[in-house]
């Protein structure tokens, strides 16, 4: 996905975020790679403001989502994709069943949900 959003940039995926902070961090101080610059993205992953600032100030940019295919379930994308696959007057009603859905889904997973995220910042802690 990001290669095709930057697509004037080469784009490197390296797995984890630690490995982008690191990699990230490595290039830019670097006296080889004294004309390039690199910037490194990480998913939301419930970092706290000061985390995303601290990423931030060495070029490593926080997504507003916790991973970024929940970018797939924003009302921007939904609708966008309904409004090239579905009829005008239908647009709002499916809207409406996609964001139940979706919210029926999350609280189904909220015992697993909340405890991915507990062991996420125990893990980052």
């Amino acid at each position: 996905m990001y290669s095709n959003v930057f697509s004037d940039f080469t784009v490197l995926p390296v797995d984890s975020h630690d490995n982008v902070v690191t990699y990230t961090k490595a290039i830019n101080q670097s006296a080889v790679f004294n004309d390039t610059r690199a910037f490194g993205i990480v998913d939301g992953d419930a970092l706290t403001e000061a985390e995303r600032e601290k990423l931030n100030s060495i070029a490593v940019f926080v997504l507003p989502y916790n991973e970024i295919e929940m970018l797939l379930l924003s009302q921007y994308v939904v609708r966008n994709v309904l409004e090239s696959k579905t009829d005008k007057n239908e647009i709002d009603n499916k809207l409406k069943v996609v964001k139940e859905a979706v919210l029926r889904k999350i609280s189904d997973e909220k015992e697993s949900i909340i405890y991915d995220l507990t062991k996420r910042r125990s893990i980052t802690n």
